[in-house]
């Protein structure tokens, strides 16, 4: 804990050099003072208690969430001019076809930036069809052939089952229903 009252003294003496608004100086600053306020109280106490730690928690909240909303701005930005770079190099009519694929892990998955700016640009309908998010994958080669297999099965599976997103569920998932329901009595007499 003193570590990180060492920290909070370097980082509010390092504040005045980042490039920060007022209105984002201020708030970072009300996050330093918070949490100096409540790592000198934790080392003024034997034990911390879960109802001061969600106290503290809700106060840095709302501030923690206009810092991410501020950043998500910085990294839209920057995504839409590589994006609008990139499609000024596309011949015309392939960015229509084109594909996202978003990386990273299982737990951020839900409201990825990356996933919800690629699904804005292509449109309605693109969440698993032009933009697929492949969990666990960090590596360019294992996302080219994770991706090589994605578009392998679309084809497989339309020319097999006239659906282009077929094999993207387990082949056995319609009989499992139909015996699983009728297993654990879900079909009637």
């Amino acid at each position: 804990m003193r570590t990180l009252v060492k920290n909070v003294d370097i980082a509010e003496a390092d504040l005045a050099k980042a490039s920060f608004t007022e209105a984002q100086r201020v708030r970072q600053q009300k996050i330093l003072s918070l949490s100096r306020a409540y790592i000198d109280n934790v080392l003024s106490r034997e034990n911390v208690d879960m109802a001061s730690i969600t106290r503290y928690s809700r106060a840095l909240a709302p501030l923690l969430l206009a810092n991410a909303a501020d950043a998500a701005n910085v990294q839209i930005e920057a995504l839409d001019q590589a994006v609008r770079e990139l499609s000024k190099k596309l011949k015309p009519g392939e960015f229509e076809k084109a594909l996202a694929v978003i990386t990273g892990p299982k737990t951020p998955r839900e409201g990825n930036l990356q996933f919800q700016y690629f699904v804005y640009a292509f449109g309605p309908g693109s969440a698993g069809s032009r933009v697929l998010y492949m969990e666990s994958i960090f590596d360019r080669e294992a996302a080219l052939g994770v991706l090589r297999t994605v578009l392998n099965d679309r084809v497989a599976s339309q020319a097999f089952f006239g659906d282009t997103y077929r094999l993207e569920r387990d082949l056995m998932a319609d009989g499992a229903t139909v015996e699983l329901m009728r297993r654990f009595g879900h079909l009637g007499q």
